[in-house]
């Protein structure tokens, strides 16, 4: 028995930079965007499936902190809280993410 579910998330974000000095950066930042899922469930002890659908909001923020190497390049570290809830329907849908990110990025 196994069960299938598809999802997609968007964001739509917006940082400030906020000079420390010697190229560093503190880098507060807000996001929202929406989340849709589907799942496709067996029901045990039968050939059916039991499928369900979740619709709901996102908002993200977020506080990073970005070193410029030189005027193209930087190193950036980050670390923020995602929550989403669905009123929609009866089950409420709460998601809280916290992880740390490294990126790398270069400036035109």
């Amino acid at each position: 028995m196994s069960a299938t579910e598809l999802g997609v998330l968007g964001t739509l974000h917006a940082d400030y930079l906020l000079r420390v000095g010697r190229g560093v950066f503190v880098k507060p930042g807000l996001g929202l965007g929406g989340f849709w899922t589907s799942a496709d469930v067996p029901i045990e002890g039968s050939a059916l499936e039991r499928s369900a659908t979740t619709v709901g909001g996102v908002v993200r923020a977020q506080l990073g902190l970005v070193y410029y190497t030189s005027a193209k390049f930087n190193l950036r570290a980050s670390f923020g809280k995602r929550t989403s809830d669905d009123e929609v329907i009866d089950v409420s849908v709460f998601e809280l993410d916290l992880g740390w990110n490294v990126g790398f990025s270069y400036v035109f």
